[in-house]
């Protein structure tokens, strides 16, 4: 009879511990909820590129642009060079690419043409470049939704609707998804030796 009493203590004893367990999991599962829903409540889009949207106690979220492929690079031109340039490889510093204007009327400056800047970048600084994808905040109120870009032979760092001819270089750049003068985009596509 001793035996059996012990036993069923010992049962009580653990029913009541699992259920202490069970509570202690339930509060610490309700915490990281709370935590969870905290968190996403100050979850931000800095560029725009996800939409948050939020339905009670929940958040959803959108991508909203293509895929955008950034890099970060350097500028030694001994002047700034401003968002929306078009450069091209010059060289290396480190472990960062070196860039400089490109220009359509030489091999020199249009054959290593690499991205549009997505920041105004001081000299000697790093800041970081859009090789592909989406790039907004220009000023491209001069250009026709859907004009296609070309890489200028007269403006350094320029690009022109007008496709070059001979003896200037054939560089695509990319294509305007917004005419606006503060909130413009490019969809920015480098393609090089192009055929005339």
């Amino acid at each position: 009879s001793q035996s059996r009493y012990s036993s069923a203590t010992s049962a009580a004893t653990s029913a009541t511990n699992a259920a202490n367990s069970a509570t202690a999991a339930a509060a610490s599962a309700s915490e990281a909820a709370t935590i969870m829903q905290t968190a996403v409540q100050t979850l931000t889009s800095n560029d725009g590129s996800v939409a948050i949207t939020a339905s009670g106690s929940s958040r959803d979220l959108a991508v909203l642009s293509s895929l955008t492929v950034n890099t970060i690079v350097r500028n030694q031109t001994g002047a700034t060079l401003t968002k929306g340039t078009v450069v091209y490889l010059s060289g290396a510093s480190g472990n960062k690419p070196l860039v400089q204007k490109a220009q359509a009327n030489a091999e020199s400056t249009s054959s290593g043409t690499y991205a549009i800047l997505s920041q105004d970048i001081a000299n000697n600084n790093n800041g970081k470049a859009t090789i592909i994808g989406e790039l907004s905040g220009l000023d491209t109120s001069a250009y026709t939704e859907g004009a296609a870009l070309w890489l200028s032979p007269t403006t350094p760092g320029g690009y022109t609707t007008t496709k070059p001819q001979a003896p200037n270089h054939i560089v695509y750049v990319g294509t305007v998804s917004r005419s606006h003068a503060t909130q413009g985009s490019i969809e920015v596509k480098i393609q090089k030796n192009l055929l005339s």
